[in-house]
């Protein structure tokens, strides 16, 4: 079972504290990618680190995240306000459903 998580891969901070904070919660070999984190077993899922990772990033946070990182030379697809961040965010969730 797969777990993407692109925060992990955008923000070093994010992934530092998952790397460290994952031996707490599992015994099992951290098998970790760009923003993949992979599981054997169900039962090796540590489910309240993934609670806690999910929190630690909303959505409008990666939305600014992947500005600054990602779409600096494409300006133009930069979300300008809120409310295009709010249909962003619906149309990102209306496809997780």
């Amino acid at each position: 079972m797969n777990l993407y998580h692109m925060g992990i891969y955008a923000d070093k901070d994010l992934y530092n504290w998952f790397t460290d904070e994952y031996p707490l919660y599992c015994s099992q070999k951290l098998d970790i990618g760009k923003s993949c984190i992979r599981f054997k077993k169900v039962n090796d899922i540590p489910f309240d680190l993934i609670g806690q990772i999910v929190q630690k990033m909303t959505p409008i946070q990666w939305i600014e995240t992947y500005e600054e990182a990602f779409l600096k030379k494409n300006k133009q697809f930069i979300l300008r306000s809120n409310s295009d961040r709010f249909v962003f965010q619906m149309l990102l969730f209306s496809n997780l459903v």
